[in-house]
């Protein structure tokens, strides 16, 4: 759940231009996650498998 109260409260900390670029590479990582999850690989040991072996290769 998404606590909107804190969220305000940060926005109103940092400032609505630094918000907004916080969110920008939050909802860039949560995209990057998705996609590694549709591709089937689930996470491991707070890692997502696929990006482990692959960077074994």
């Amino acid at each position: 759940m998404i606590d909107w109260s804190r969220v305000a409260e940060l926005r109103s900390e940092i400032g609505a231009e630094d918000f907004d670029e916080v969110v920008e590479l939050f909802l860039e990582e949560v995209e990057a996650e998705i996609s590694v999850l549709r591709a089937g690989c689930p996470p491991k040991n707070g890692r997502t498998s696929c990006i482990s072996s692959r960077a074994a290769r």
